[in-house]
C-alpha cells in the first residue's frame, strides 16, 4: 500500500530521525483522523506524486506537512 510506501520514505535511516510511530504520530497530533485517513487514502489511491497534487485542491495544509516530511527526510539520507 501506499501508505506503508510513503512510511517506509519517512522511516529514518539513523536513530536520531523519528521513528514510525512518532511520524505517524506528529502527522495525527496536527490533523484530526479523518484529515489523516483520508489524506492517506488519496496518496493510496493516486500514488505520492497525484495524490499530493491532489491534497493541495483538497487539503493544502496536510499536502505541505506531507510533503515537508518527504523532503526531510531526503535531505537527511
Amino acid at each position: 500500500m501506499l501508505e506503508e510506501q510513503l512510511k517506509e520514505q519517512l522511516l529514518p535511516k539513523v536513530s536520531k530521525l523519528p521513528t514510525e510511530v512518532s511520524l505517524e504520530t506528529a502527522l495525527k497530533e496536527r490533523f484530526s483522523q479523518k484529515r489523516f485517513n483520508t489524506a492517506m487514502q488519496t496518496l493510496n489511491q493516486y500514488g505520492p506524486k497525484e495524490g499530493i497534487r491532489r491534497l493541495k485542491e483538497s487539503d493544502p495544509e496536510i499536502a505541505t506537512q506531507v510533503e515537508h516530511l518527504i523532503q526531510k527526510n531526503k535531505e537527511s539520507n
